[in-house]
């Protein structure tokens, strides 16, 4: 049976080092880090500030760090973002001041070498550093995802590919939620993360992944080394049905988690943690273009707020946005419905939406 320690602490530097140093020193328990290399992976989703609870929260991505560095590991701390870039990442969203004591930076990935998944997903590129790190330390962020129902510690791992391979995954399985399970569970099981914690201290509730969403202070670190484990345990505390979620369920249809745990911590329930839109797409790849266009949910800009950035038309990964100076439009038929484009808009200029035909057809 999986060891997960659920832990509780305020957005404060201290509590939060001595909270998550007896997380790592229970369970890396026997691990000898002296001059191992550590690769600390958090979860980088934009540029914005850490009071937008849609990043790991520097301090914790501080504190994890500073306990390896007491252990006497070499410690990089990195990730693939789809589009900001790390630095800017790094400078807006207060992990500069963090780190500065520790002379130490948040960095992208250098280098990917090829990695069979195996079949039906073949060989995908990953980050070189990750795949052969002597210890992953896996640091997500604990928010709600329209794509994935809440994205936790399997998911997050998808930022070891470079971003043009995530886009590419993401429009190799379309509409096909379960591929998508298992594409992440595949990258996972390479990946092999010695701890998973996941960010709950400052969760994001509502319409997640990105800006409109709602940071709460759950106060909330859960951890253990079975990443499938602490995410089925995390779902559980805020609330969502482990089995109603994709990544839960593949991971015990797979046999990669027999679904046994034993929870240590206060197990109190966030049972008013508010889910994302709810996804009305999966399984919808082979629906008409008329189905699609006036049925099927769908992102819609908000021509008022777009700024035109180029976030939602770059990382699309069916090239289903074109851009005018009058703003962009998206194209129903073309859209994968991987809401890419709503979680990484930086201005809240893209909402999902039902077609009034879908919502009578609906009721």
């Amino acid at each position: 049976m999986t060891l997960v320690l659920i832990e509780h602490s305020p957005l404060e530097e201290r509590l939060l080092e001595e909270k998550l140093g007896h997380i790592c020193t229970r369970l890396l328990a026997g691990r000898n880090l002296r001059s191992a290399n550590v690769v600390i992976k958090p979860h980088l989703h934009m540029a914005v500030p850490a009071a937008e609870a849609v990043n790991t929260h520097p301090l914790v991505v501080r504190a994890v760090a500073r306990w390896c560095l007491q252990q006497g590991a070499r410690v990089r701390i990195a990730d693939y973002p789809v589009y900001d870039s790390v630095d800017t990442i790094a400078r807006k969203g207060g992990y500069v001041d963090a780190l500065a004591d520790l002379d130490m930076e948040l960095k992208t990935f250098l280098a990917t070498e090829k990695v069979d998944l195996g079949p039906p997903f073949g060989t995908k590129n990953i980050a070189r550093e990750a795949v052969r790190a002597d210890l992953v330390i896996n640091l997500p962020k604990l928010k709600t995802d329209t794509l994935q129902g809440l994205r936790m510690g399997v998911a997050n791992l998808i930022g070891c590919l470079p971003p043009e391979d995530q886009i590419s995954c993401l429009a190799e399985t379309a509409f096909d939620r379960r591929a998508w399970a298992d594409l992440l569970l595949a990258v996972c099981r390479k990946i092999r993360p010695a701890l998973t914690i996941v960010d709950g201290v400052v969760a994001l509730e509502g319409h997640g992944p990105g800006v409109a969403g709602k940071g709460r202070r759950l106060q909330l670190l859960v951890a253990g080394t079975n990443t499938y484990a602490v995410d089925k345990t995390t779902a559980t505390l805020v609330g969502f049905d482990p089995g109603g979620l994709m990544i839960c369920r593949r991971a015990r249809e797979k046999g990669d988690f027999d679904g046994k745990v034993r929870a240590s911590g206060n197990f109190s329930i966030a049972a008013d943690f508010k889910p994302p839109p709810a996804d009305l797409a999966a399984g919808a790849g082979q629906r008409s273009l008329r189905e699609k266009k006036y049925f099927l949910q769908r992102p819609v800009a908000d021509n008022r707020r777009c700024k035109l950035c180029s976030a939602c038309w770059q990382t699309c990964p069916a090239g289903a946005i074109a851009f005018s100076t009058k703003g962009i439009r998206i194209d129903a038929g073309k859209c994968i419905r991987c809401y890419q484009c709503f979680g990484l808009c930086p201005h809240g200029a893209i909402a999902i939406k039902i077609p009034l035909a879908g919502r009578l057809k609906m009721k």
